[in-house]
């Protein structure tokens, strides 16, 4: 409960003030680490590519992402939370 009371908080602040725009780079810092890691072995990249042509038929799926969060505005974040975090459904799994 109390780590999905944080994140709708969170999620609140987004759709009141936004994000910064060091928040974006951060995310994409870290999205690179991880493709990097990912990478580090030849069986791991296999795989990646792999995973990437059998969901979207693009090996290059993944990688072309980094250049859409690059794209990726302050205002975008605030309009997006504000457009789809306004009416949805929570599904408790668990005791």
């Amino acid at each position: 409960d109390s780590a999905w009371k944080l994140m709708m908080k969170e999620v609140e602040e987004i759709k009141e003030k936004g994000v910064k725009e060091r928040e974006i780079k951060e995310s994409l810092n870290l999205f690179k680490t991880y493709r990097f890691l990912q990478n580090s072995s030849t069986d791991n990249a296999l795989i990646s590519l792999f995973r990437s042509f059998v969901i979207t038929e693009d090996p290059e799926f993944l990688d072309s992402l980094i250049n859409k969060i690059n794209e990726v505005k302050v205002q975008d974040i605030k309009r997006c939370a504000n457009l789809y975090f306004k009416n949805f459904t929570t599904l408790r799994i668990g005791p």
